[in-house]
């Protein structure tokens, strides 16, 4: 793959992967909030070990996913990734929805993204959230979101 594209990306513990993702009350949003849940997470080590370009969205203002998780994923990319930061002021954390509404913002995203593919040779390309075991397992989401949240 030579290039992802995150929107408000998120990892979290191991135990939220088996557990429903539910209405935001449930144990799964236990988990996620709980201080430092994410140290053990599996997709920071994929993301350590990931060589290409990825471009983490993250919205000016985001209730769902604390600061501290977003810089747990940069640090994970800094490994070995090429990661500009792709800042979505005045935006919040349902980015597809931003996405969907501001094509300005989309097609700024999807640029960026995209900045040093060619001739990267073969490859594929995504444009997806990564880290959330409920996107993981393809479960489907409310429409827009990505990343994990409750």
């Amino acid at each position: 793959m030579a290039a992802v594209g995150l929107r408000a990306p998120a990892v979290c513990a191991p135990e939220a992967w088996e557990v429903p993702f539910g209405d935001g009350g449930g144990r799964f949003s236990g988990i996620i909030r709980t201080p430092d849940s994410r140290r053990d997470s599996a997709a920071l080590e994929a993301l350590r070990a990931y060589e290409g370009r990825a471009v983490p969205a993250v919205p000016g203002t985001d209730a769902a996913i604390p600061p501290a998780v977003t810089e747990a994923v940069q640090d994970a990319l800094s490994a070995r990734a090429r990661f500009p930061r792709f800042e979505v002021p005045g935006a919040e954390h349902r980015l597809g929805l931003r996405f969907r509404d501001h094509i300005e913002d989309r097609q700024a995203f999807a640029a960026r993204v995209l900045a040093d593919v060619a001739g990267a040779g073969e490859g594929h390309l995504g444009v997806r959230g990564a880290g959330c075991p409920a996107a993981a397992r393809g479960t489907r989401r409310p429409a827009g979101l990505s990343g994990c949240h409750a």
